[in-house]
């Protein structure tokens, strides 16, 4: 995040992108990703370095960008 200037990071595909969209939301299995470690390594280096990560949330509107212009 650092070396590419980042200020906020936006996690997507973060899903299981296996179970259909009329289901709700869930984390992909951890064979494929441990989401859990994932952000428990990624969280504190970005409060470090002050850099704001988003997970959007299915169906409700976001923007992303919002603030960083």
């Amino acid at each position: 995040m650092v070396t590419t200037g980042a200020r906020r990071v936006v996690l997507v595909h973060w899903d299981d992108f296996f179970l259909g969209l009329h289901r709700p939301l869930r984390p992909m299995s951890y064979v494929m990703d441990d989401l859990g470690v994932t952000t428990g390594r990624l969280l504190p280096l970005a409060r470090r370095d002050a850099v704001d990560v988003v997970m959007p949330v299915a169906w409700q509107p976001s923007a992303p960008l919002a603030g960083l212009g």
